[in-house]
């Protein structure tokens, strides 16, 4: 089946029944067809289709699709185009046919040939889209829409429908867009000489190198026993404030342990103090404005509020402060208002949400409308809306003081596993996170004041049964996303307009999470660059998390970072003041701390010149190159392989020159048969150690007919290459081992060299000089023959040696040496880590049971011991016990033997 694109003159060739695609180029001027690639399919083709250029990803260099049809689904085959910048490659992608008709039937069949008009693929000359929501009634499109325009023309024609559909399963850094983008610009349209970064990557977030650490364990909170795993989904699990921390615990009775974070450790294992319910709890708060009163909501439908002493709970509480009653169900979730003092929003099972007066106990206000359960609620920035998320599927706004019926409502998540509601963006936007219909994770952005027309964005994460727990941050615009039971936390940065969603680094820890809270702003060291800290709850223990941003000035203050935070622990008005209509805003407080200049004041610093890249220094290098490195290393070390050899160099000597007073020239060497060995270009020579560079011999008077076995040489053999050669120079023998005792080798006849042999160009072709050399090698064999017995010997004493001094040490251990040896595998420990263990240097009972006493007591748990060490200290007094034992036997067994 050939598939042809006229426009790229590509050819795809499909065959059915065939697992593979081949793919050519036509060429018009040569007439030929040249091979460009060849595709794997992971299934049989059983038909193929080709897409129209149109539907291209023209931005991504995508030159072709094919559809394949498999025997279950419709796969679908890209073909790209490799190209570094981000930009439309006019040479890819020419003018192609529209869907525009060039002309009616009846004017084809009259002999017309008009050509359909031709349309440019570059976006930038495209209209901008107008993405209408999936949730809401699409618009009537406008009548000229389908008329065509001058070129380049881009028509609305049905070709568009060859584009998969907008996916749910959309990557974290590429949220789709489900509405009209509050983008002025694009950075497409621009040329590439003004286009910047920013343009080419997209928008980034300067919070996406945020770094999140666990503060050291001096700051956690450890032992935590008992937690309660069992809250509902609508809960957080626990609560904290500045100063405390509320966990629920598992015992009966609804017990709530209250944590003091000024007081890190340890805890006892003792039970702790807690706080007495009656009943399990569902949801538990913190007064924002009163850092001691905890309202807690029950599964009875009752809230309690608690009463916490400034020098924290130190006894079990059973009496509430107050108990407020109004719900008959029980209680989904707890939420003060966030400026106005004792005021408490709550939601429960039968579907209202009821606003308390906490100083008068009673309820002043009842919200309507819900047609199933409550998943989460929210109060606006400026107290004066309510936002709820229900599993029915829709999101509601109140205004509480208004009417008790919401005043707007729109489309929420499709999934019904959980969601939760969060006001973002200075309280023009409200951010969801819940389910989509696969139980996929997601994030959905409305503008407030439009929710019946959907979601601004939708933003795709994965998929996990917890619901996401959003913890939002209106200084940085930044929220922090996790569920219970995951080990990651999502971090992005919100925006009111495209592309709403920047991602940031997440946090990853090793183990799952029962919670996560964000602290208030005062928490954070701003010194570190911190802009958020976290308390993390785990099985056993709670421990706080700080995120913070690498920067390079740190001793300026960060103002970008650390805007003017609200003073959240003191209310604007009261409640009274509240419900009769008042409006208020809390003041602002500076972080900057004193003393410290704000980096937007600091002076500018002198661009430093950066040094070059190791690159150019350090580049990878193959095997082979690493080997002829390493070898001209060792050659240049050497020295150079062309300069002459010492001997080269050395000077004849006359007749009357053979003497007794020899001594050796200052640029040569005194050649010996001694110790040391060098070798080049195949030449074997021996040196005298170079101590002493210029030696002179011993001048003492020898006669001039001294015998011929009192002879001794000094030899130099060089085999290069046959016939062998020998050079020699002959002197007194006495007198050679009197100055030099390491000689090896002496000639018993002074025949055995000529006089003269020492000159510089002897004659060695002679047959007597060639029966000399082999005299030579013959006395060299020997030595080193004489060397290896010698060596041989000598290891074979010591071995022998070394035997015979372990067959006595085993025979004096005898039998307590295999008793004790016995003992030691019985018992895992060898006598002398028990020793060690107890620190004993010699065997004896008081001083093993004095130790023992000692370390099994200071080692008992209830000091901070364990069971494992005293268990080693048992383990040790019962070897070294046995090892007494064993002593004593041998003991008794010596004396009973007869006197021999």
């Amino acid at each position: 089946m050939p598939l042809l694109d006229p426009d790229s003159r590509l050819l795809v060739l499909a065959g059915k029944g065939e697992s593979q695609l081949y793919c050519y180029e036509v060429v018009p001027q040569q007439q030929a067809l040249s091979p460009v690639t060849q595709c794997l399919l992971e299934s049989v083709l059983r038909g193929s289709a080709l897409v129209p250029r149109r539907a291209l990803a023209v931005m991504g260099c995508e030159v072709f699709r094919v559809l394949q049809l498999s025997d279950t689904a419709i796969v679908p085959i890209s073909f790209h185009v490799p190209r570094k910048a981000v930009e439309f490659h006019e040479d890819l992608f020419p003018d192609t046919a529209g869907c525009v008709p060039a002309s009616e039937p009846h004017a084809w069949w009259a002999g017309s040939n008009q050509q359909v008009q031709r349309v440019s693929l570059n976006p930038a000359y495209w209209p901008h889209p107008s993405f209408t929501s999936c949730l809401v009634p699409p618009a009537e499109p406008s009548s000229d829409s389908a008329q065509p325009v001058e070129p380049p023309v881009v028509d609305e024609d049905p070709s568009e429908g060859f584009s998969s559909p907008p996916s749910s399963l959309i990557s974290p850094s590429t949220p789709s867009s489900l509405g009209p983008s509050l983008s002025s610009t694009s950075g497409i349209g621009t040329s590439p000489s003004q286009r910047s970064l920013q343009s080419l990557l997209g928008p980034s977030s300067k919070f996406r190198h945020a770094q999140g650490t666990v503060l050291h364990r001096d700051s956690h909170i450890t032992n935590l026993k008992g937690l309660s795993l069992t809250t509902p989904g609508e809960s957080d699990g626990f609560c904290a404030n500045r100063l405390r921390v509320a966990v629920p615990l598992l015992s009966s009775g609804g017990q709530v342990a209250v944590l003091e974070l000024q007081k890190p450790g340890r805890l006892p294992d003792t039970v702790l103090p807690t706080l007495q319910n009656g009943t399990a709890v569902t949801d538990l708060a913190w007064d924002p404005f009163d850092p001691h009163r905890l309202a807690v909501g029950c599964e009875d439908a009752r809230i309690r509020l608690w009463r916490v002493p400034p020098e924290g709970l130190e006894e079990v509480l059973t009496t509430p402060e107050a108990i407020l009653t109004g719900h008959t169900e029980k209680i989904y979730s707890l939420r003060f208002h966030p400026l106005a003092a004792d005021l408490l929003a709550s939601s429960s099972y039968d579907l209202t949400i009821r606003i308390w007066d906490l100083q008068a106990g009673v309820e002043r206000l009842r919200l309507q409308g819900h047609r199933d359960q409550i998943f989460g609620l929210a109060w606006s920035p400026n107290g004066q809306q309510l936002a709820t998320v229900c599993k029915d599927g829709h999101l509601r706004v109140y205004e509480p003081r208004s009417s008790p019926e919401p005043l707007q409502e729109g489309p929420g998540p499709e999934g019904a596993r959980g969601a939760r509601i969060v006001w973002v963006c200075d309280g023009y936007c409200l951010l969801v996170s819940g389910f989509d219909s696969r139980s996929e994770r997601q994030l959905l952005l409305y503008l407030a004041n439009t929710l019946a027309s959907g979601p601004l964005a939708v933003l795709g994460l994965d998929v996990a049964p917890s619901t996401l727990l959003p913890s939002y941050d209106p200084d940085t615009g930044l929220v922090l996303l996790t569920g219970k039971g995951d080990t990651r936390v999502f971090l992005y940065e919100l925006l009111p307009e495209a592309p709403f969603f920047l991602e940031c680094n997440s946090f990853t820890s090793p183990d799952p999470h029962k919670g996560f809270i964000l602290l208030p702003k005062t928490e954070c060291d701003v010194l570190e660059v911190e802009f958020a800290r976290c308390l993390r709850l785990r099985q056993t223990s709670l421990e706080p998390v700080a995120f913070r941003l690498p920067r390079v000035r740190k001793e300026f203050f960060q103002d970008d970072v650390f805007p003017d935070t609200v003073v959240s622990w003191e209310p604007a008005l009261s409640a009274k003041a509240w419900l009769g209509g008042a409006n208020g805003q809390l003041r602002l407080l500076s972080l900057q701390p004193p003393g410290m200049t704000p980096v937007s004041q600091a002076p500018r610093e002198a661009p430093a010149r950066r040094a070059p890249s190791s690159a150019l220094y350090l580049e990878e290098k193959s095997d082979q190159q690493k080997k002829e490195e390493l070898l001209n290393a060792m050659v240049a070390k050497l020295g150079n392989r062309e300069d002459p050899l010492p001997q080269d160099s050395f000077e004849g000597v006359d007749e009357d020159e053979w003497g007794r007073n020899c001594s050796i020239p200052a640029r040569s060497t005194l050649v010996l048969l001694a110790h040391q060995v060098k070798r080049r270009d195949q030449r074997r020579f021996w040196n005298w150690p170079s101590t002493a560079p210029h030696h002179a011999l011993p001048s003492d008077p020898v006669p001039a007919a001294e015998p011929a076995p009192s002879s001794a040489h000094a030899v130099c053999v060089a085999t290069d290459a046959p016939p062998l050669r020998v050079e020699a120079m002959r002197m007194p023998g006495a007198a050679l081992r009197t100055r030099f005792p390491q000689l090896l080798l002496a000639f018993d006849s002074p025949a055995a060299l000529e006089p003269g042999c020492g000159a510089r160009n002897p004659d060695y072709s002679s047959p007597s000089r060639r029966g000399r050399a082999a005299v030579m090698a013959k006395y060299l064999a020997q030595i080193i023959v004489m060397g290896a017995q010698v060596v041989g010997r000598a290891f074979a004493r010591a071995l022998r040696q070394e035997f015979a001094a372990s067959r006595a040490a085993a025979d004096a251990r005898g039998r307590a040496g295999h008793q004790s040896a016995a003992a030691s595998n019985l018992s895992g420990l060898s006598l002398q880590e028990a020793q060690q263990i107890l620190n004993i240097s010699k065997l004896s009972p008081e001083e093993i049971q004095k130790n023992y006493e000692h370390l099994f007591k200071v080692n008992d748990k209830s000091v901070g011991g364990s069971f494992y060490l005293q268990s080693k200290v048992v383990r040790a007094k019962e070897r070294l016990e046995e090892e007494l034992r064993i002593q004593a036997q041998e003991d008794r067994e010596k004396e009973q033997r007869p006197q021999t």
